[in-house]
């Protein structure tokens, strides 16, 4: 198979558990997998850099500000970058359709897709849409705390392929 011109990013802290499934579903098709870690004390920069993953540690400030420093800092080489969260995995329909999607002439800077929510090992049917791939050099994200957003300069559509996000797969996890 070969690579998709996207750049992977991911924010990570502590994410030992997460992250080895995240780099297995996009090591295969993407081009390139960044990490901005903030400062880990686990074994999440080992498994980065076990898979050969490109790693930059930066103290975290909020969620806003490691992705704008990612966007701008990183040496990113492709046309195309996508935000996954360590949580996360595409769906290879997904894949496809982004591989379909990219070569060709995407009439769009950016895309949403729909995340569905997986709880104790479940799928719900919980879908929200999320603006997860765009033009490199296309964006930028809200500077706050938690629930930043990407902003896109451009016109952004939508892919019909499912993000999966596996959040909390106990009722533990909710608890810590």
């Amino acid at each position: 198979m070969h690579k998709i011109s996207v750049s992977v990013i991911m924010l990570t802290l502590n994410e030992k558990f997460n992250l080895p499934g995240a780099i297995e579903n996009v090591e295969e098709w993407a081009e390139e997998i960044f990490i901005v870690d903030s400062c880990s004390t686990d074994k999440t920069v080992d498994i980065a850099l076990e898979h050969g993953v490109r790693i930059v540690q930066r103290p975290f400030t909020n969620f806003g500000d490691q992705w704008n420093f990612a966007l701008e800092q990183l040496p990113i080489k492709t046309p195309w970058t996508f935000k996954l969260d360590p949580d996360e995995r595409l769906t290879p329909e997904l894949i496809e359709e982004m591989r379909e999607l990219l070569e060709g002439e995407p009439n769009c800077c950016g895309y949403y897709m729909d995340r569905r929510l997986w709880f104790m090992g479940k799928a719900l049917h919980v879908f929200a849409p999320v603006l997860r791939l765009w033009r490199t050099g296309n964006c930028r994200f809200s500077d706050v705390l938690v629930n930043e957003h990407p902003i896109v300069d451009g016109p952004v559509g939508k892919l019909k392929g499912i993000l999966e996000h596996f959040d909390s797969p106990n009722l533990q996890g909710l608890l810590i």
